[in-house]
């Protein structure tokens, strides 16, 4: 929700939301005691059911895996998950809405603008109160901070450079979020590297 425009019901970067997700749900793991994060490796201690069908198919494949893989691994295979599925979950519990627009009258695609604008105040309220609070956030805030700054939200829904600057500190300390940041941008990287090299072949 916080990562889609309330308004326009976009999302600044598809790509880092969508890896921003598969980051939520190992952070939702770990709180829920199905996963430990440790020397860069997500080991499974508990595989009972969740009750959250998507995060108990992520758990089933990191219990059944051969061996231990990193954060980073599970990140990138998750961002299938994409976007729309949970952005529909919140189209269910009336948070957003879904609409059908064509991107410059042509491409059709749904976008979810807010119609609960009280629930998203309220998270965003609690996110700038952990903020500003010198103690350490609670576990789900902390997760929450430091994948919002590792996806380049900070700016938009940050107050202030102290904010900021709390944000960073926050995800530079967790692990999932610096492995979501590395994803995005080794893929913007090599999107880069290969408009350049298709640059300088012309």
């Amino acid at each position: 929700m916080l990562g889609l425009d309330d308004v326009k019901g976009t999302t600044r970067d598809q790509l880092a939301l969508s890896y921003a997700i598969g980051g939520a749900q190992l952070a939702e793991l770990v709180l829920a005691q199905r996963i430990t994060v440790a020397a860069d490796q997500v080991v499974a201690v508990d595989a009972s059911a969740t009750g959250d069908d998507d995060l108990d198919a992520l758990l089933a494949k990191i219990a059944g895996g051969e061996r231990p893989r990193t954060p980073g691994h599970w990140v990138m295979k998750r961002r299938s998950a994409g976007v729309a599925v949970y952005a529909r979950r919140l189209v269910a519990a009336r948070v957003l809405r879904g609409e059908s627009r064509r991107l410059l009258g042509l491409v059709p695609r749904t976008v979810f603008p807010v119609v609960d604008a009280p629930t998203r105040d309220r998270a965003l309220a609690e996110i700038r109160a952990a903020l500003a609070d010198p103690a350490a956030p609670p576990q789900r805030s902390a997760a929450l901070i430091a994948l919002l700054y590792a996806t380049g939200n900070a700016p938009r829904l940050f107050d202030d450079r102290e904010q900021h600057a709390r944000a960073k500190q926050i995800a530079a300390g967790d692990v999932i979020a610096s492995a979501v940041k590395r994803a995005v941008d080794a893929v913007r990287s090599a999107g880069v590297d290969a408009a350049g090299t298709a640059a300088g072949g012309s």
